[in-house]
């Protein structure tokens, strides 16, 4: 089973967070999990990652 995981934080997503997000995950009983990775942070992981080759364009705006 997925468990699709939308973080959104000040920091890129480091390998704390993700170890976190597997010991979640495997308490639920969820087999996969699914986020999006800044392209220049994916190399820095060191867990197995998997690309899907779904990307998406973010846009911000400061009021």
């Amino acid at each position: 089973m997925r468990v699709h995981a939308w973080v959104w934080t000040r920091r890129p997503i480091n390998n704390l967070l993700v170890m976190a997000l597997r010991d979640w995950s495997a308490r639920h009983n969820y087999t996969e999990i699914a986020t999006f990775v800044w392209d220049f942070v994916h190399p820095l992981l060191e867990v197995e990652t998997v690309s899907d080759d779904y990307s998406q364009v973010l846009y911000s705006r400061v009021l």
